[in-house]
Parts: C-alpha cells; sequence; structure tokens
C-alpha cells in the first residue's frame, strides 16, 4: 500500500543517506565548491547533531525526574518522623539536618517545568532530524527539476519530482486510462499460455529463479508478477492478445533472459517485444540533470541485439494517486522494442543491468522495469535456466522477488 510505502521510506532514509556518503563524496568533483554537496552535507550533519542534541536532553530530562522523584520521597519521609521539621526549629547545624533544609528549598513546580521543556526540545529536535534526514535522501535520490525557478542548484530546492513531466509529454498515452479496476483477487502465476489464432511454433522463455509469470496480453491485466499495478492505459494494437511475460516489479542485480523459438517451416515467424520504464531521474550522480535511470542498459542493449524500435510502449498505474517520492505518473514512461524471431534466428538472450545494488542510491541507477510480449506464437512457456544451481536464493528482506543473490 502507499502507506506502508511510505513509512518504510522514513524508516530507512537515514541509513541509506549516512551509507551513501562515502561513495557520493568520491563522485562529486571539487565538493567544496559544489553547493548542492555542501546543502546536502550540512542537512546531515544538522540531522545528526539534532539527533545528539535530542538524546543529552531526553537524558537531562531523566535526570532531573529522578532528582524530582528522589526529593519528594525524602520529604515524606521525614515529614512522617518530624526530622525535617524538628532540625529546623532547633536550628542545628549537622549534615543531615542541612541536607534536610536543603531539600525544603526545592522548587517542585520548576523541575517539573523543566522536564517538559527538556521532552519538548527533545522532540523538536527528533522531528528536525527526521526532516533533515528525509529531506537529504529526496535529494540524493532527486527531486526533479524545477523549470519554473529555473534554480541551478535544482536537485536541492524542489520537492516537485516532475522527471520530464511524463503526463505532459505522454498526453496520447493518458487517452483511455481507467482507475474502475477489476475485483480480481487471484494470485495465479502461469508457466504456459496457449494463444488463439493464426500462429506459429513455441516459445520458450529462460528466466532467473524469481517469479515470472504468463497471461493473455489485454487491458487491465496486470503489469508485473506480484500483482501490483494494472495496464491501465493505452496498449498498442500489436500487443494484445499476445503471451505477456510477466516480471518482478523490481530487478536489483545483472540478469538475463534466453527467448528460444522452435517452429516446422522456414517461413514461420514470431514477434518478440519488449518494452520497460523509460522514465527519467535528477539527482547529485546525473550532476542534476535529467537522465533515464530504470533501464537497465536495454536502450543499448536491445538495438545491439537486433530489436528495432524505439517505438511508444504502453503504461501501468496511470492516473493513480501514489507517494510524492515515486515521481509523477510513475509508470507512464514506457519505451518498446521488437523483434522477429524465425527457424534462421530462432533465439535471443537479453541481458539487463540492475540498480548495481540494492537501492542504486550511489551507482545512481535505479532498480529495471522489464516486460516481455510474445505474439504469433501458439504457446509460449517459462523455465528457470538450467545455469543456476539449485540452492540460489536471494538476500534481502523485502521478498522472495527482491535483493541481490547471495554468495
Amino acid at each position: 500500500s502507499s502507506s506502508s510505502s511510505s513509512s518504510w521510506m522514513v524508516e530507512h532514509s537515514a541509513w541509506s543517506v549516512i551509507t551513501a556518503v562515502p561513495e557520493v563524496a568520491s563522485r562529486v568533483q571539487k565538493p567544496w565548491l559544489n553547493f548542492t554537496y555542501l546543502c546536502w552535507m550540512a542537512a546531515i550533519l544538522t540531522a545528526v547533531c539534532s539527533c545528539i542534541g535530542a538524546v543529552w536532553l531526553g537524558f537531562l530530562a531523566l535526570r532531573n525526574l529522578l532528582t524530582l522523584l528522589k526529593a519528594g520521597r525524602e520529604i515524606r519521609q521525614n515529614s512522617d518522623d518530624g526530622t525535617l521539621v524538628k532540625g529546623i526549629d532547633e536550628g542545628a547545624s549537622s549534615s543531615e539536618e542541612e541536607a534536610a533544609a536543603a531539600i525544603i528549598h526545592i522548587k517542585p513546580c520548576f523541575c517539573i517545568k523543566r522536564v517538559w521543556l527538556y521532552v519538548l526540545l527533545a522532540a523538536v529536535l527528533i522531528f528536525a532530524a527526521w526532516k533533515l534526514f528525509d529531506q537529504a535522501h529526496l535529494m540524493l535520490e532527486g527531486v526533479g527539476i524545477d523549470d519554473d525557478t529555473g534554480l541551478t542548484d535544482k536537485c536541492w530546492w524542489t520537492d516537485r519530482r516532475r522527471r520530464n513531466y511524463n503526463a505532459e509529454m505522454y498526453v496520447d498515452r493518458m487517452s483511455g486510462a481507467s482507475t474502475n479496476f477489476p475485483q480480481d483477487t487471484s494470485n495465479a502465476c502461469n508457466k504456459s499460455v496457449n494463444l488463439s489464432g493464426p500462429c506459429a511454433g513455441h516459445v520458450i522463455i529462460e528466466t532467473d529463479p524469481r517469479s515470472y509469470c504468463l497471461q493473455e496480453f489485454q487491458f487491465m491485466t496486470w503489469h508485473d508478477s506480484e500483482h501490483w499495478f494494472r495496464m491501465n492505459a493505452w496498449i498498442p494494437d500489436e500487443l494484445i492478445g499476445g503471451a505477456h511475460l510477466l516480471c518482478p516489479h523490481l530487478t536489483f542485480f545483472s540478469t538475463s533472459m534466453k527467448i528460444r523459438f522452435s517452429g516446422v517451416s522456414l517461413n514461420e515467424t514470431v514477434a518478440l517485444w519488449a518494452f520497460y520504464n523509460n522514465r527519467s531521474w535528477a539527482d547529485m550522480t546525473s550532476d542534476c540533470k535529467d537522465v533515464p535511470m530504470t533501464t537497465g542498459g536495454l536502450e543499448h542493449t536491445l538495438p545491439a541485439l537486433g530489436f528495432t524500435g524505439p517505438y511508444a510502449g504502453p503504461g501501468y498505474d496511470v492516473n493513480v494517486t501514489q507517494p510524492k517520492w515515486w515521481g509523477h505518473e510513475h509508470g507512464l514512461a514506457s519505451v518498446m522494442y521488437k523483434k522477429r524471431l524465425t527457424l534462421e534466428d530462432p533465439e535471443v538472450e537479453i541481458k539487463m543491468d540492475g540498480s548495481l545494488g540494492l537501492w542504486g542510491t550511489q551507482s545512481g541507477q535505479r532498480p529495471a522495469v522489464l516486460s516481455l510480449v510474445v505474439t504469433g506464437a501458439c504457446s509460449v512457456s517459462t523455465i528457470v535456466s538450467p545455469s543456476y544451481p539449485k540452492d540460489w536464493k536471494l538476500c534481502f528482506p523485502l521478498g522472495p522477488s527482491y535483493g541481490v543473490p547471495c554468495s
């Protein structure tokens, strides 16, 4: 859900920012002259100091509270046995009587107010630290380009993540977008699908051991194997009715998919379509310039493999309200490529880079987002590539499809 995603982001922003400091420092040229970098470091240092100050104020509040409780206890004890009154009336000068006289001069109201003041100041510092860490995280991830103000330090001064104005750039793909989602609660994951109509041969797709599913591609079908998002906007006519490979929504590591066609006659052919999220980001690693970072390098890999394109691709989760740090219309900017598979050229292996790390904040790359569609085949099936060991698994706490391979 959106709320759980937002809370997860807040909880991890401080840690991701602090761990990224050495890598970012090594990538920024002349950091002492880079105003954006200096503002980022100032936010981090101020947040750390706020945390330290909050801890110190919490300690002072606790110490004063304990002092107040101890004084109250001693006053009650001395009042019960008459020691306090007796010592003061007789003008005694012993240490016990001096201590008793000192106790009676404690101002409980002042102590209570001081405790509450420390607690309030600590809460203010904790809130300030959270906001600063959150801002530093947004700055690291890229808060977008503010073309309205024209400010030079675009990664810092705005919370608006425009990312190439996706909605404005792809107005034609917004047409027909619907949020009237079907009440489909099925979590079925088909490993094979038979297609209707004129067809030729069979296609096998070899994948890594994560969850990959097949479905017939239609409007409002799922976009990913986790069943998070719907294909709820414009879809090219060429894809409708094809075999759609649902991939895990995010890919954090380098992986590959091998697509193999088997037919009967030389004139048989099928079409393989690959589309991916082409939205752009602006952050410190890109020098605050809008560049695509969720492509997995496919904009270079696919043409080198003989794919034609790019063409306009189908979007997902369009016109749906999501957390602002996802970016405006995060699933709209889709790019598509096409390749024909024949008996003379029956196989292609698509290699894709992930984020080059768990979150990619150090490298600038974000987790890649890819989908495949096969049209013209009679049937399509998926298998796990035999190149992966049987004990292959991912090490990361976000579920079976996310993470990096365990060493």
